[in-house]
Order: C-alpha cells, then sequence, then structure tokens
C-alpha cells in the first residue's frame, strides 16, 4: 500500500490533467495516520515534491477550517473571508510551489469530510471542464495530488458525487490487524509463555492478547484502551502478568459501562461532545454555501522534501 501510493505520487505525469485524488480508508486505530506518517517520510525524499500534512487536531467541525488548514500546510498565511477567497488563495499557493519545481501533495488525515467539504477537495483538484469559478482560467490552475485518510464511509460519500468519483485514481482499504499484529503490538510473541509487556509493566498471556484481538474487533485503538485497562486492573492486584481471566472482567466491565452510557466508557475510548457555533460562509457558486464555526484556525504542517518544516 505505502509502495503503491509512493508510487502512483512520484512517477505521475506532470502533464496529465484530471484525477488527482486518492483515498485510503479504515476504521479508526486501523493504522491510517500511521500511514500518513510513513508516507510523507517516503515522499521526503523526493526534491521535485511539497509535501502539505494536514493534521487532525479535533478541531474540524467547520468547512471553513479545511481549506485554512490546508493554506497553513502549504506554508501560506490565510486571510480570505469567503470560500471563494480561501479556494483561490490555496490554489495560488499550489502554483507557486509549481512554478519553483516543486509539485505540492496534500495528505489530509482524518478526512471524515462533509458534502461541502468535499466540494472543496473537489475544486482544488484538475478539472477537464470549468465550473462557476471562470475567472480563473484553466491553465492558471495547479496540478496538485491529494491523498485523504479517513473512515469507511469516506468512499461511499465520493461515490455519490460523480464529478469527485471520477477523479479517483488509488483506493485503498486498511484491513483490521490481526491476533499476531495485536500481540506484536503488546510487545512479544504469542507463543511466548509470558506474551508480551505494555508500558514495560505488567505483561500480556497468549490468551489475554486473544481475548483482547477478539474483544476490540481488530481495532487497534479499541485493543490499547482494553489492555490499559487490563495493565492497571492487574496492578491493583500486584499481579505481574494479565492473563485472560482479568481480560474477561474488564472487556465485560467496558461494555456494561458503555450501555450505560457512563462518561467514563466515553473518554476512554476517545469520544467527546463537539458543538459546533455556526455562521455561513459563501462558496461564491450558485447555490452553493459552506458551514463555517468561528473557531481557531487548525493548523497544517507542511513538509518540505529537504525535511524542513
Amino acid at each position: 500500500m505505502l509502495d503503491d501510493l509512493t508510487t502512483w505520487i512520484t512517477s505521475r505525469e506532470a502533464s496529465r490533467r484530471g484525477g488527482g485524488l486518492a483515498i485510503v480508508t479504515g476504521d479508526p486505530g486501523s493504522g491510517r495516520t500511521s500511514l500518513l506518517t510513513a508516507l510523507a517520510e517516503s515522499l521526503a525524499k523526493h526534491p521535485g515534491l511539497f509535501v502539505a500534512t494536514v493534521a487532525d487536531d479535533g478541531n474540524r467541525r467547520s468547512d471553513a477550517l479545511l481549506p485554512r488548514a490546508m493554506i497553513a500546510a502549504l506554508g501560506g498565511l490565510p486571510v480570505g473571508r469567503s470560500g471563494r477567497e480561501l479556494i483561490a488563495e490555496a490554489r495560488a499557493l499550489m502554483r507557486t510551489h509549481l512554478d519553483a519545481g516543486r509539485r505540492p501533495v496534500l495528505l489530509i488525515d482524518n478526512a471524515a469530510l462533509s458534502g461541502s467539504q468535499l466540494e472543496i477537495v473537489r475544486m482544488l483538484l484538475p478539472r477537464t471542464t470549468t465550473d462557476s469559478l471562470d475567472d480563473l482560467p484553466l491553465d492558471a490552475l495547479p496540478d496538485p495530488l491529494l491523498v485523504l485518510f479517513g473512515p469507511p464511509e469516506l468512499g461511499d460519500r465520493i461515490g455519490r458525487r460523480r464529478a469527485l468519483a471520477g477523479m479517483v485514481e488509488r483506493r485503498h482499504v486498511l484491513p483490521p490487524p490481526d491476533v499476531a499484529e495485536i500481540g506484536a503490538l503488546l510487545g512479544a510473541p504469542l507463543d511466548a509463555p509470558l506474551a508480551g509487556t505494555l508500558g514495560g509493566r505488567s505483561r500480556f498471556t497468549g490468551e489475554a492478547i486473544e481475548i483482547i484481538a477478539a474483544s476490540s474487533g481488530g481495532n487497534l485503538a479499541g485493543a490499547i484502551r482494553i489492555a490499559s485497562a487490563c495493565r492497571r486492573e492487574a496492578i491493583a492486584r500486584k499481579r505481574t502478568d494479565v492473563d485472560g481471566e482479568i481480560v474477561r472482567e474488564i472487556v465485560m466491565h467496558l461494555r456494561d459501562a458503555e450501555a450505560s452510557g457512563m462518561p467514563d466508557a466515553a473518554a476512554g475510548s476517545g469520544l467527546a461532545p463537539t458543538v459546533a457555533i455556526q455562521t455561513r460562509l459563501d462558496l461564491g457558486l450558485s447555490g452553493t454555501e459552506l458551514v463555517v464555526a468561528t473557531a481557531p484556525t487548525t493548523n497544517g504542517q507542511a513538509t518540505h522534501a529537504d525535511g524542513r518544516q
């Protein structure tokens, strides 16, 4: 998967028009961010690229924050207020990098994007026909490449938008980790008498790892949450290992807590309620508006081919 994305980005013809989009989908904890990081490191070796990573800091509740984060990741300072202005700023930055001999590549983490945010993505990609932004001629548009790392439903959302679906050139689905991978995460071979460690403390037996893997549904984030709770329980019992008995008790407790809606269960799963304060952001397109929250700008991180940030 990493090799395919790297090859696609580094070998795609500069003159090719249309497309330019790749999507990587997977459940939370499936390794999307790890793959993004590895891809950014792989692309940093190529001097003809400008790799801009748009990280997820949990503050992407509004549409305007997405283009603002893209602008920041491309090395600019967003000043526009309307959707039209922000998109024009992002295009101008992409053109600047192209003129300097660096092809812009945007890697967007946790791309759980709404329909209007996907429209922003479409407007940043090269097109073969004009849209209502007629004062931006095609020969002035940059030719960026975008890779979206998002949840499983991202593929369906894009598929329902015919124009954007036609721009997808690469699709990858991250499979859930198996028992061996979760065992490696916990730190040791599965056939060891005490199968591993987490944070250098309690060790996990092979049976414990198998139960954690099955109970997490192949979700790395879920496996870490269960394993951490089991480790705390083992320490409380003054045990040096985590066995199947402890794991079964913890899994049952977590399920009961989640079923009853206990706040600590939500916190343990990484869930947090959010409330968006909304205003309207005009895209400048006929009948199209975006929703923008009056919240701080998400800061992206730009990585140059030579490793500078």
